[in-house]
């Protein structure tokens, strides 16, 4: 039998593009727009080995997430945001497990609240 989607996939994520203006002193600051809301996922500290591949290019990871939706993965880019349980996430890599096109892998990291 199979699993219901609500089982593999309990979380529910908003996710957010991000667009950089310049402030008068050449700043670069972030301006949010949300791009999906209510998006079916599953929310996990990053492994060991996620962490330390991300380490080697000077990238912090804190936690992964698992998408149903590949339309969803697929409209995700590096430094966007998602937000799960009032917490912030910053996008820092996309990954298709396998490459078998059926789910998607985004490693994130934890906003400090």
């Amino acid at each position: 039998m199979r699993k219901p989607s609500s089982f593999l996939f309990p979380h529910t994520i908003d996710h957010y593009t991000v667009a950089f203006t310049k402030d008068t002193s050449g700043a670069k600051t972030p301006s949010y727009t949300i791009s999906t809301s209510g998006a079916r996922a599953f929310v996990q500290p990053a492994g060991s080995e996620v962490v330390v591949d991300y380490a080697q290019v000077n990238k912090i990871v804190s936690h992964t997430i698992y998408l149903q939706s590949l339309t969803v993965y697929n409209a995700m880019g590096e430094e966007e945001r998602i937000v799960y349980d009032s917490n912030n996430y910053v996008i820092k890599g996309l990954k298709n497990p396998c490459e078998l096109d059926r789910v998607g892998r985004v490693d994130v990291e934890i906003e400090p609240s």
